[in-house]
């Protein structure tokens, strides 16, 4: 086919990458069977597979897997890469990460969408996620495969988690208001550019000295609420300049640590994401996005060197995003840890992580001196008690047993009186997303009795969003109103 729109060879690599060998082999014998005037919409079976400016997009369900975006790849011209520039003296500061522009076409269609998603919501927070039938099942599929064909990737993501989610025994409903939110806020303006915009990282060569040295400075674990979840190791050069390595593929927060002691593909290095923390990095034929991604991929060359000791990190962090706190170790919970009289609060992926073990060890060391690194907003980036570095939600190191002491109170059950109002509203945001308004509807003297136990402890807004569970307030906006209710239980009232 001549008429295809070209591929750029760095994207066509990228996604040939990720597609199986027994797809690659399927696509030879497949044909193109229909390319539109502008040799953008290509026709592969009865799938419809889309080229953009930097990336081939899909129909089917397997995309970007799939045997249709390999056979249009092979078939298409290469387009020419934009030159890059040999000197990183020469080269101008780079500009933002620019966002590409929403069509009208694009637009109607991101509100069709929403609309129908919309619409969905608010029959399934009636019946509960328990409640979906297999046409709502297949509803929502169907309108996750139009949201990643649309481009609008924010609410896809969100979706393809909450799918996820509903095949769950343990479903976690942070997922679920996600797309709720992200939905409400399309309905409200379907050209919303944070929601809808595709973000082009162009990726260039960069120059990072004679030896090109990067010290590890930290790494932290990522949580997404749109289903995503891994870590980040942040790089500083001999200069203080910052660089990181990433890794978010879908998943949920218990994937953190799979992530983590998971192998690194750049260039040719044996070692796990873990390893490479701990060690200096030599890297040649490197290039970041503006933002200071690292590509990774085989074109950079790459080996381990020494040890990252603190010397080593207290030498490339220069004063201003980061900063440097010592002293004593003293409360510690798992929300932070005051250093010195300074509090320090763990960073949110960590909080989305078991901080039991590390704040119960942290505690072992009450009295101890430590130093920290921790960025503008006083987040405990890593710390260090003697010499050694750790870091708080990837790092588990064990405490000191203690010895069981026999309780001398009788066993009580538990009462919902002693509960705090977060407590109270998440056990009915839990109810409200598996048994749906009818589920709340059911139980309805327990609700206005946790809704006046609200009241008295001073949480009025917690307690009127409770009675608007049950009280036809939703009748319009029932799916916003799970959601808020979700949120609430989440805030201190």
């Amino acid at each position: 086919m001549t008429n295809l729109a070209p591929i750029r060879p760095s994207v066509a690599e990228a996604l040939l990458a990720r597609i199986p060998q027994r797809l690659r082999d399927r696509a030879t014998t497949m044909t193109v069977d229909a390319v539109d005037r502008h040799g953008t919409a290509v026709t592969v079976g009865k799938a419809t597979v889309t080229i953009t400016e930097d990336s081939v997009q899909c129909s089917c369900l397997l995309s970007p897997q799939c045997a249709h975006i390999a056979a249009v790849i092979a078939a298409a011209p290469q387009a020419v890469e934009a030159s890059v520039e040999a000197s990183a003296a020469n080269t101008p500061t780079p500009p933002p990460p620019v966002a590409e522009p929403v069509s009208a076409s694009t637009s109607q269609e991101t509100a069709r969408i929403v609309a129908t998603l919309d619409e969905l919501f608010t029959e399934v927070a009636h019946t509960g996620l328990t409640g979906m039938g297999e046409g709502h099942r297949q509803r929502l599929a169907s309108l996750t495969q139009d949201a990643r064909v649309a481009g609008i990737h924010r609410l896809e993501r969100s979706l393809t988690s909450m799918i996820a989610q509903l095949y769950s025994s343990d479903p976690d409903y942070d997922a679920v208001t996600e797309a709720l939110v992200v939905t409400h806020r399309l309905v409200h303006n379907p050209a919303d550019p944070d929601l809808t915009a595709r973000v082009r990282h162009n990726y260039k060569n960069i120059d990072l000295g004679a030896n090109g040295r990067l010290t590890p400075l930290w790494a932290e674990p990522v949580v997404e609420l749109g289903g995503f979840a891994g870590i980040r190791i942040v790089f500083s050069t001999p200069d203080g300049q910052l660089y990181s390595i990433s890794k978010t593929p879908p998943g949920e927060a218990s994937n953190v640590y799979n992530v983590w002691n998971s192998a690194v593909r750049l260039g040719d290095l044996h070692c796990t994401y873990a390893e490479l923390s701990r060690r200096t990095l030599l890297i040649t034929g490197a290039a970041a996005s503006s933002d200071g991604s690292l590509q990774r991929g085989k074109k950079a060359r790459a080996v381990q060197g020494a040890e990252a000791t603190y010397e080593k990190v207290r030498d490339r962090v220069l004063e201003g995003e980061l900063t440097w706190h010592t002293g004593e170790i003293g409360t510690v919970t798992t929300h932070g840890v005051h250093i010195g009289g300074k509090y320090l609060d763990f960073t949110p992926g960590a909080k989305q992580l078991d901080l039991d073990t590390f704040s119960a060890w942290l505690t072992d060391h009450l009295g101890d001196t430590a130093t920290c690194l921790a960025d503008r907003d006083n987040q405990l980036l890593a710390l260090w008690i003697a010499g050694r570095r750790y870091l708080p939600g990837l790092d588990r190191p064990r405490p000191t047993p203690r010895p069981l002491v026999a309780s001398t109170s009788s066993d009580q059950p538990f009462d919902n009186i002693t509960a705090s109002p977060q407590d109270i509203l998440k056990t009915w945001a839990t109810i409200a997303f598996r048994d749906g308004r009818q589920g709340l509807a059911n139980r309805f003297a327990a609700v206005t009795g946790d809704a006046d136990r609200l009241e008295e402890c001073a949480a009025p807004t917690a307690a009127r969003l409770l009675r608007r569970a049950v009280d036809g307030s939703w009748r319009e906006h029932c799916s916003l109103g799970v959601y808020y209710l979700y949120k609430s239980s989440q805030e201190r009232h």
